[in-house]
């Protein structure tokens, strides 16, 4: 269906012309001798529902436009008013009175439409382009060349327009071969090239987990940032060795992601004052823990798609917790946040010229193309005070240092600060109910401490900017792996040893340092006389035979149990923000889920669990219920001493109870020392840990098949179900991955008791 851009564009001139618009200024949309006025278009406001942005009705060639109230989001309503505007010109004569559009409606610029609302829809968005952004204006203004977010947000400020349509228009009007990719549910939704651009795309086609937008759609928070990727991520067709650069970004109330697409760019290699990159907070501290680790995370090669795992989106929404009951401090505090980052930059600015004294969450800078968020920011008679919110229980090391990269940045930008605090968690606070929290954080001045790392951030930046030309820095795996964070990248490195003296259990330092002396790298390397310790050696032969090494006389350490045997996991919360009534920051062994695998002396192995999402403190129930499901005798495997601190905790919460769990607590077997004392396989890395475990005894039984795998998921998980806002379907769905999650670790158990109680006939198999 095609759709007529002439007519639209002759109407869009005519209608300019009419107006006596002769800049963008007077693109007026409100108010006297407004477009809407001579047109005999009324404007309203109203709630209009969720869903609905704008609604036009028409009787007898006059119109009301309808836009919604409360709309958050800068230019939106404009736009609504240009695009209802669209229909009353180009659609009244197909007999249309009324229509309600809606937010999704205003993104369709797929011109590959067969239904005729779509291309309606589609029109009304060409012409709300055309009006709010005439190219003479446009061209004059802008530089057409540069594709980035950058130009398109100063379209969107200059001609006061949603950031999608500027980004449309400027693919309309630049000359540069460039595309732009509108994306939703992980599928390419619709996308526009420019006159020059030479790519193909696919309509539908699933999104390459190599492309950035990928990322939108598993979790991540893009940040605009240009990358450069196979062109094949993209483009059907693209040659192997073809290089694009992309540049993405999330709009969360649209579930969507927009990308540009364009030739590859590369950084003059004599040109550091004009950087490619932007950096951030997150960018600088992994270039300060490692080089190495800053130019996998600008660069990301797809050999990291196996290996790279970070939990960045745990960590986040841990934050989060603590970051909205550190905004309930200051009530008039205004939180900075759109979906386009140069909006939030332009609102900072506005705030802080117009409204100093209004303490702001997540104000936005740039400079030098370094950009950074306050947490909190507010301004007292000396100076601006800034403020970074932290869940941990104390000031660290790395706090300092991101602190000095805030403080350097929002100073570059003219803004003096006077006082520079951490907020973090006082473990003291007991919460009594009724939302009160107050209490919960405690706040530590530093600003003496950061200054002298102040003054080195200009240097470090710089550095740090030469890396990205100068390609993947030579280091190797040393203590900094662990500094900070651990880097999400240690077992792609590690693959320069097949097995790095590092992983060798609990090694000392000095020997360590002595192998590294002797050039020694890797675990077969050694002499295996200089071997000490039975896990050293164990692990040593393991590795050198390429097998299992297992002490068969674990099989009757384990015998010599009687059935029944029970498998316990427990589920736990220990959040920063406490959310049941006389409990703590970080209030460890909070359980409100276990599971219990049960095996008979027949080997019948059958299954019972618990599982809460009332939210409410159950731990009473939920311990009666397991008393209950364990019976008065046999042993209770479990994995590590956790679910031992879980029950000890139960016994002093709940005294009535305390004969009988400690009676659970004499039965526990604790199964992590006994693998760790008899058992190894080479591709267990160095780790005893569960995970690392059950694939070399049950390769069937594998986390990366569910939702869930690991316990902060699971917790996080918790959360959001307990939630009143969370629907009656997600929070089925929650239940069902926590039920799976706890299932599959006592599942694990009893593989791993099985397997070592069979150990005697377990043959030897090479990896």
């Amino acid at each position: 269906m095609n759709i007529d851009r002439k007519l639209i564009r002759e109407v869009t001139y005519k209608l300019i012309n009419d107006c006596k618009i002769y800049n963008s200024n007077c693109i007026n949309l409100s108010g006297k001798n407004s477009i809407p006025e001579k047109l005999c278009i009324r404007i309203a406001e109203k709630d209009l529902g969720k869903g609905a942005v704008a609604m036009i009705v028409v009787r007898n060639k006059r119109a009301i436009i309808t836009i919604e109230k409360n709309e958050p989001y800068k230019y939106r309503n404009r736009f609504s008013i240009a695009h209802e505007i669209g229909h009353f010109l180009l659609h009244l004569t197909n007999g249309m009175t009324m229509r309600t559009c809606s937010e999704l409606d205003m993104a369709q610029w797929n011109q590959l439409m067969h239904k005729s609302n779509e291309k309606e829809e589609i029109e009304a968005n060409i012409f709300a382009s055309e009006l709010l952004m005439p190219k003479a204006f446009v061209e004059k203004k802008i530089d057409l060349k540069d594709v980035s977010f950058r130009t398109i947000s100063e379209i969107s400020k200059e001609f006061r327009t949603t950031f999608l349509a500027s980004a449309v228009r400027f693919i309309d009007l630049t000359n540069e071969n460039c595309a732009l990719i509108y994306s939703q549910d992980s599928q390419i939704k619709w996308f526009k090239k420019s006159d020059s651009c030479k790519y193909f795309f696919q309509l539908g086609r699933n999104l390459d987990c190599e492309t950035v937008a990928y990322q939108f759609f598993n979790g991540k928070r893009l940040t605009g940032k240009p990358e450069i990727i196979k062109a094949s991520a993209w483009i059907n067709n693209a040659k192997d060795d073809e290089r694009i650069t992309e540049i993405s970004i999330g709009l969360k109330k649209l579930s969507a992601s927009i990308s540009f697409i364009f030739e590859e760019k590369k950084l003059a290699e004599n040109d550091l004052s004009k950087p490619y990159y932007y950096l951030t907070k997150s960018d600088f501290m992994a270039g300060y823990q490692c080089e190495k680790r800053f130019y996998f995370d600008m660069k990301k090669p797809k050999e990291f798609l196996e290996t790279y795992y970070s939990n960045d989106n745990d960590e986040i929404l841990l934050w989060n917790l603590c970051f909205e009951k550190a905004q309930s401090l200051f009530p008039n505090g205004k939180l900075i946040k759109n979906d386009i980052l140069n909006d939030d930059i332009l609102e900072t600015k506005s705030y802080l010229k117009s409204f100093p004294y209004i303490p702001l969450f997540k104000a936005a800078f740039i400079s030098d193309d370094i950009f950074t968020r306050s947490d909190i920011l507010y301004k007292s008679s000396n100076g601006y005070n800034l403020i970074k919110v932290t869940r941990s229980t104390g000031v660290k090391d790395y706090h300092l240092i991101e602190c000095a990269f805030k403080a350097w940045v929002i100073e570059n930008c003219g803004y003096q600060l006077e006082n520079i605090q951490i907020a973090y968690i006082n473990k003291g606070f007991i919460y009594q109910g009724d939302d009160d929290y107050s209490g919960l954080f405690k706040f530590e001045s530093v600003t003496d401490k950061v200054l002298p790392i102040k003054k080195e951030i200009h240097n470090k930046i710089k550095e740090l900017r030469q890396v990205l030309i100068s390609g993947e820095p030579k280091k190797e795996i040393g203590e900094h792996c662990y500094n900070f964070i651990r880097c999400p990248y240690i077992t792609y490195c590690k693959k320069a040893s097949k097995f790095p003296i590092n992983t060798l259990y609990r090694i000392k330092k000095d020997f360590a340092k002595s192998l590294i002396e002797k050039g020694i790298d890797d675990i077969r390397g050694i002499q295996e006389d200089s071997l000490t310790t039975p896990i050293h050696k164990r692990m040593y032969n393991s590795i050198i035979k390429g097998t299992h090494e297992i002490n068969i006389a674990v099989a009757q350490q384990l015998k010599k149990h009687p059935f029944p045997y029970y498998y316990l996991d427990f589920e736990t919360h220990a959040y920063p923000v406490p959310i049941w009534i006389n409990t703590s920051p970080y209030k460890n062994y909070l359980p409100f889920q276990w599971s219990l695998h049960i095996e008979d002396k027949n080997n019948n192995v059958y299954h019972k669990e618990f599982l809460d999402l009332s939210g409410k403190d159950i731990r009473k129930e939920l311990i009666l219920k397991l008393i209950d499901a364990l019976g008065d005798n046999g042993p209770i495997f479990v994995y590590s001493s956790f679910e031992k601190s879980v029950l000890n905790e139960l016994k002093i919460t709940f005294n009535d109870l305390s004969p009988k769990i400690e009676s659970l607590i004499i039965r526990l077997v604790d199964l992590l020392p006994i693998v760790r004392e008899n058992y190894y396989h080479p591709k267990m890395q160095g780790s005893f840990s569960l995970k690392s475990v059950l694939p070399t005894i049950a390769p069937e039984l594998s986390y990366k098949n569910i939702s869930l795998n690991n316990g902060i998921s699971a917790s996080l998980a918790y959360l959001e179900a307990i939630q009143q806002k969370t629907t009656t379907q997600r929070r089925e769905e929650i239940k069902q991955d926590l039920l799976e999650y706890c299932k599959m670790d006592t599942k694990a158990l009893v593989k791993i008791v099985a397997f070592l109680k069979n150990s005697a006939s377990i043959f030897n198999s090479k990896i």
